[in-house]
């Protein structure tokens, strides 16, 4: 089992709860308070970019049925994720649910200087 910096026993994941077991990246998160939890990496990845549901079908998931991990475990929808972001990979924009006038990517959003001002 993995042990922080400090020898404490690391047994449960901070988000999902369940045993880290055999997870060879525990994340280390910090509370306001101080306290220290870890995390899955995957569920890490999860509390950042958005359940499943959110990245399969954020209207549907998110908006009716307020439900980002689709129905799944939080552990189970943060493997999931892992696995899209394997597939599909970060620089790909997330689908732009809203409809609107915002860029939908971070290629429009740039603000490149003019030419030969720089």
């Amino acid at each position: 089992m993995p042990t922080s910096p400090t020898s404490t026993p690391i047994s449960d994941c901070f988000d999902c709860g369940e045993p880290l077991g055999d997870d060879l990246a525990p994340v280390a998160i910090y509370q306001i308070d101080g306290t220290q939890g870890f995390q899955h990496r995957s569920c890490a990845l999860r509390s950042v970019i958005g359940g499943i549901g959110h990245l399969l079908a954020h209207p549907y998931w998110c908006v009716e049925r307020h439900d980002p991990d689709a129905g799944l475990t939080r552990r189970q929808s943060a493997l999931l994720v892992d696995a899209w972001v394997k597939v599909v990979g970060l620089e790909t924009p997330l689908p732009d649910w809203e409809t609107s006038s915002a860029p939908s990517s971070a290629e429009e959003s740039r603000t490149d200087p003019a030419p030969g001002s720089a």
